[in-house]
């Protein structure tokens, strides 16, 4: 599910001004969007969410070729995470690599929160997107 969500934003073939066109009215958002809705409910957000429920995972997103947000299960604050470590790290101009970010409290929560970016890698074995994964420190 995930390499399909991510193969067919891909294919969009968006330029980064269109992507900074939605990351700016999705940060300033006063409702939930079409897009954001959209981005909470498809079948990499379902899988996502499944998955998330079953491991005890918090913010958990995959991201596009240039750092789109594909799918989610809880709203990111913003869409394009490609000038975030998370995406740059992960994606390496389509290399793939890991990023663990940093442990930080999550306020909401009063719990930890340790971030992993991993590459999405389609049958072919490119790398196409990546995966944020909210990991809470207490579970582990």
């Amino acid at each position: 599910v995930f390499v399909d969500e991510t193969k067919a934003q891909n294919s969009k073939n968006m330029t980064l001004d269109e992507i900074r066109r939605i990351d700016d009215l999705w940060q300033k958002a006063a409702q939930l969007l079409p897009i954001q809705r959209e981005k909470l409910s498809n079948s990499c957000a379902v899988e996502i969410k499944k998955v998330a429920k079953e491991l005890g995972l918090k913010e958990t997103f995959v991201m596009d070729n240039m750092g789109g947000v594909v799918g989610e299960n809880e709203l990111t604050s913003d869409y394009w995470q490609g000038d975030e470590d998370k995406w740059q790290k992960a994606y390496i101009n389509g290399l793939g690599g890991v990023d663990i970010a940093k442990q930080k409290l999550d306020r909401s929560t009063n719990t930890i929160d340790q971030k992993v970016s991993l590459p999405i890698i389609d049958d072919n074995g490119a790398v196409i997107g990546a995966i944020c994964i909210g990991l809470n420190v207490d579970n582990i």
